[in-house]
């Protein structure tokens, strides 16, 4: 549902960045918008940044805790 449906519904909608936060697979998956689509991952443990707020990123693995 994620990764498909909802992924272009807002995608449609305008949304510039959309990022799931996966922690059974400990990963992040960043999809940013525009006029190039980029698609990136980032294991739990290294910062994920925003490529619309500099300087911004999060460390998930702060959030969820160990695996």
């Amino acid at each position: 549902m994620d990764y498909v449906a909802k992924l272009n519904l807002y995608r449609e909608a305008g949304v510039r960045e959309y990022w799931i936060c996966d922690p059974q697979c400990r990963r992040v998956v960043a999809y940013r918008f525009g006029t190039e689509e980029l698609l990136s991952l980032y294991p739990f443990g290294a910062p994920a940044p925003s490529g619309l707020f500099e300087g911004f990123e999060i460390d998930f693995a702060e959030l969820v805790g160990p695996a």
